[in-house]
């Protein structure tokens, strides 16, 4: 008996390398839809003094370096930031925040890294799961930005 791709996936039998498309309306019709929350870059502080540290998200990028997502509390406050574990003169570091679950998003505190610096500024987090962060990165002379994945 021969299988459609499709009658095969609703078995639960879709072989290697497959690539099963369904209309979109179909795959998140069960998913509530998110109610938006407004972002923004503001009040953004240096999170060098951060207690309860600890990494959210992370990222390979070439040479062995970590892309983070870092979390911590600052003055009593959760904030997230991106950093490098090894960064270079020229590496350009940031930080993304969407209110409406990565849909769209602010690029945040983008800034060119020289000696002595391997992260970024820190942004508030939110207790609504609308609001999400990513780290992002691009090495010096890299034509390839990274990213970590959103953390909500």
């Amino acid at each position: 008996m021969r299988m459609t791709l499709a009658k095969r996936a609703s078995l639960g039998i879709v072989a290697a390398g497959s690539l099963l498309l369904a209309p979109a309306a179909a795959a998140y019709a069960s998913a509530p839809a998110k109610a938006a929350v407004a972002v923004s870059c503001s009040g953004m502080v240096n999170p060098s003094g951060a207690t309860g540290t600890g990494t959210a998200k992370s990222a390979d990028l070439p040479g062995g370096v970590d892309l983070q997502l870092r979390s911590g509390r600052i003055n009593n406050v959760q904030y997230a930031w991106p950093r490098l574990t090894t960064s270079h003169n020229g590496d350009r570091l940031w930080i993304d925040i969407s209110g409406n679950s990565g849909r769209t998003w602010t690029q945040c505190d983008l800034r060119t890294l020289d000696t002595g610096r391997n992260y970024g500024n820190a942004l508030k987090t939110s207790s609504s799961s609308s609001v999400c962060m990513r780290a992002g990165a691009r090495p010096a002379g890299a034509a390839a930005s990274y990213l970590t994945d959103w953390w909500c």
